[in-house]
C-alpha cells in the first residue's frame, strides 16, 4: 500500500497542509465574510423590521386611543341627541294633548248645546203631547168646551208661579 510508504509521508503532509491552508484561506477570505455579511444583513433587516413593528404598534395604539375617543364622543353625541329628541317629543306630546283637550272641550260644548236643544225640543214635544192627551181625555170625559188655548193658559199660569 503506497500510503504506508515512509518516503511519501513528507509529500502527503505537504499537500495536506497546502490544501488545508488554501481551504482555510478560501474560507477565511471569501466564504466566512460572505456568511458574516449575510448574518449582518439579516440582523439589520431584523432590526429594521422590529423598528417598523414598534412604529406600527405605536400608530396602532394611537389609532386605538383615537378610535376610543371617537366612539366615546359619538356615544355622548348620541345621548345628547336622544335627550333632545325626547324633549322635542315631550313638547310635541304636550302640544298634541292640549290640542286634543281643546277640541274635546269644543266638542263637549257643542254636544251640550245640542243636548240642550234636543232637551228643549223633547220638552216642547212632551208639552204638546200632554196637551193633546189632556184634550182627548177631556173629550172622552165629555168635557168639550175646553180648548187647547185654555190648556196653554193653564200652563202659562203654572210657569208664572214657578218664576215667583
Amino acid at each position: 500500500m503506497p500510503q504506508f510508504d515512509i518516503s511519501t509521508y513528507f509529500t502527503q503532509i505537504f499537500w495536506l497542509l497546502t490544501t488545508f491552508v488554501c481551504f482555510w484561506f478560501v474560507l477565511d477570505k471569501i466564504i466566512i465574510p460572505r456568511i458574516a455579511e449575510n448574518i449582518e444583513a439579516r440582523k439589520r433587516k431584523y432590526n429594521d423590521l422590529i423598528l417598523k413593528a414598534e412604529q406600527i404598534s405605536k400608530k396602532a395604539k394611537a389609532s386605538l386611543v383615537e378610535y376610543n375617543e371617537t366612539i366615546t364622543a359619538a356615544k355622548n353625541n348620541a345621548l345628547e341627541q336622544i335627550k333632545e329628541n325626547e324633549k322635542q317629543l315631550q313638547e310635541y306630546i304636550i302640544k298634541q294633548e292640549e290640542e286634543v283637550n281643546k277640541k274635546l272641550q269644543e266638542k263637549i260644548i257643542e254636544f251640550e248645546q245640542q243636548i240642550k236643544i234636543d232637551r228643549d225640543n223633547v220638552l216642547n214635544r212632551v208639552d204638546e203631547i200632554s196637551k193633546d192627551l189632556a184634550l182627548k181625555t177631556l173629550h172622552l170625559l165629555n168635557i168639550k168646551d175646553v180648548t187647547s188655548e185654555d190648556i196653554n193658559n193653564i200652563k202659562l199660569l203654572e210657569d208664572k208661579k214657578d218664576v215667583i
